[in-house]
């Protein structure tokens, strides 16, 4: 599932999940993109994985993005 939300027209947050009801492993992914100027954008992403060993989501841990998009 996704939810997603404006907070003004040059900042957007997003939250994303997926979740295995199997062996109740799951993930999450924040994620927020602020439009700086016309040309220039900054996003900063999180992929954070919960389950024990050996299941879906329980082996790959944490991981965190930083990106600075330019256009010309």
């Amino acid at each position: 599932g996704e939810i997603s939300n404006d907070f003004s027209p040059i900042l957007r947050w997003t939250l994303f999940s997926i979740t295995n009801p199997n062996d109740n492993s799951w993930f999450i992914g924040p994620m927020l993109s602020w439009s700086v100027a016309n040309n220039f954008e900054f996003l900063a992403n999180a992929q954070i994985f919960f389950g024990d060993e050996n299941t879906a989501y329980g082996d790959y841990g944490q991981a965190y993005y930083l990106r600075f998009k330019y256009s010309f």
